[in-house]
């Protein structure tokens, strides 16, 4: 089976936020393509943050985990990353079926990728 870049293991990234106390604190989480589309401004209107209720559920699941379910399973589910707010504070953001799409489609072209022999990629 193909290895997936985006999940573990593979690259993460790291993000800085402050805790409830006000301490700095590190959050590594996967790199997904999703992260990507959140620091391009034309993604900009795909991402909204989750409201309390919903970031609390026991209903949220990370996008690199969402995009492993079946449709029957992502029933009732939502996709999220984490990413901090104008006070540094962890947050929970949600995102239209375009940016889940566009993570499953790299997704896909990174297998295929995986699956070419190594010689393909020398130059």
């Amino acid at each position: 089976m193909a290895t997936r870049i985006w999940t573990r293991p593979g690259p993460t990234t790291a993000l800085e936020y402050l805790d409830d106390d006000g301490k700095l604190q590190l959050k590594t989480m996967a790199l997904t393509p999703a992260h990507f589309a959140l620091g391009e401004i034309r993604f900009k209107k795909q991402f909204r943050k989750l409201a309390d209720d919903v970031a609390n559920s026991a209903n949220l699941v990370s996008i690199e985990d969402f995009i492993d379910l079946t449709e029957a399973q992502r029933e009732g589910k939502v996709a999220f990353i984490y990413s901090v707010d104008s006070k540094k504070k962890l947050a929970k953001l949600g995102f239209t079926n375009s940016i889940v799409a566009l993570v499953e489609e790299r997704r896909k072209y990174w297998n295929l990728r995986n699956t070419w022999p190594a010689s393909m990629w020398k130059r």
